[in-house]
């Protein structure tokens, strides 16, 4: 196929994942930085745990190519299954697209990493599958191109690589991102890279009594009664970020559950000490929003508390509408209602487009 294109050098872009508008820059500007055409080379058998199902997954690279310049880019299926084996795995991923035709493959950070091992630590280091990579690309005949972090900059209505930012976080490039360009384009990785983000905003489909978020599944998540979107960030919101509030659309018991069936983020198992064991020593659940009431936590117990109960709540219909004891209810506040400048910002600064509150 690549011949009867007149394809010559070819830029591999392994995925296991839905690709982004992010991902779409990422993997173009390779192709054109080594004058090179684009395979789409997503794999489709068995993954991670949580991971988005194929299906879905490939519905979203059939309409991502259309965003790509003509005679650019192709897409083809690879049924293969994912070993999360780090740096080996990247080695083979390449001999594997170099059979395919390939002259290029994009490595990222931690590519097919496992993640943390039973001490908290990263199994492997950052960089080690670009590493081992570079050091046998001669003999394997299959150059590496590294996967360059971009994050969109309002102003300049386009990507720049991350390290081409200000290197402080104040700086007026970042400081003026109007509310409606951060959670539209989410400059997550330049955030992260300076590390100790303030807070973030949070939702799942169960949060149980501990804290715990899911966003992956419903039943068992080898067999799912229902699938959903996957981690989203979750597992680093609820362990990086110095606080997290979470928002739910709903309050039922099916969402209010006593263990949520897949932890996506770890809330308060064991309190503050519980969280130190798995790794995790800061960070956590600070408040979850819901149509009925405010949770707060009892973190050195490790268990939800009820902080507030909305006007026209009633505290049987409370109780009712939560699928865990809530223990004593005397004496509970009554949510304070926003004011109208509150109102305000929230409808025209912070979401204008609806896209939040609907």
């Amino acid at each position: 196929e690549f011949k009867n294109k007149g394809w010559g050098k070819i830029v591999a872009f392994q995925t296991r994942n839905p690709m982004h508008r992010a991902h779409k820059e990422i993997s173009l500007r390779a192709a054109i930085d080594n004058d090179a055409k684009l395979l789409i080379h997503p794999v489709i058998g068995p993954t991670k745990p949580g991971d988005v199902d194929y299906y879905t997954r490939v519905r979203c690279y059939e309409k991502i190519l259309k965003y790509y310049p003509d005679n650019s880019t192709m897409l083809s299926l690879l049924p293969l299954a994912m070993r999360m084996a780090g740096p080996r795995e990247a080695l083979w991923h390449a001999l594997i697209r170099k059979n395919y035709g390939c002259t290029h493959i994009i490595i990222g950070r931690d590519h097919a990493g496992p993640g943390n091992d039973e001490s908290g630590n990263p199994f492997y280091g950052p960089y080690e599958a670009q590493e081992l990579l570079v050091k046998h690309e001669k003999e394997i005949g299959i150059k590496m191109v590294p996967f360059k972090m971009l994050v969109y900059v309002e102003d300049k209505k386009e990507y720049l690589e991350i390290d081409k930012l200000p290197e402080a976080e104040y700086d007026a490039t970042l400081r003026d991102i109007p509310c409606v360009a951060q959670y539209l384009t989410y400059p997550y990785q330049y955030s992260y890279k300076r590390g100790d983000i303030s807070f973030a905003f949070g939702s799942g489909i169960q949060v149980d009594k501990v804290g715990n978020i899911n966003s992956v599944s419903i039943g068992n998540h080898i067999k799912p009664k229902v699938q959903m979107v996957g981690p989203i960030f979750l597992p680093e919101h609820f362990s990086q970020f110095r606080r997290e509030y979470i928002m739910m659309p709903h309050h039922e018991k099916r969402t209010f559950v006593n263990k949520v069936d897949y932890i996506a983020g770890v809330g308060y198992p064991g309190g503050k000490k519980g969280r130190k064991k798995l790794g995790i020593p800061r960070g956590g659940p600070e408040l979850v929003i819901t149509p009925k009431c405010i949770f707060e936590f009892d973190k050195i117990k490790g268990c939800i508390k009820v902080k507030s109960i909305h006007p026209g709540v009633s505290i049987n219909e409370l109780r009712n509408s939560t699928g865990f004891e809530l223990g004593d209810l005397d004496n509970l506040k009554t949510t304070k209602l926003p004011t109208i400048d509150e109102l305000k910002i929230i409808r025209e600064e912070i979401d204008p487009r609806k896209i939040l509150l609907g």
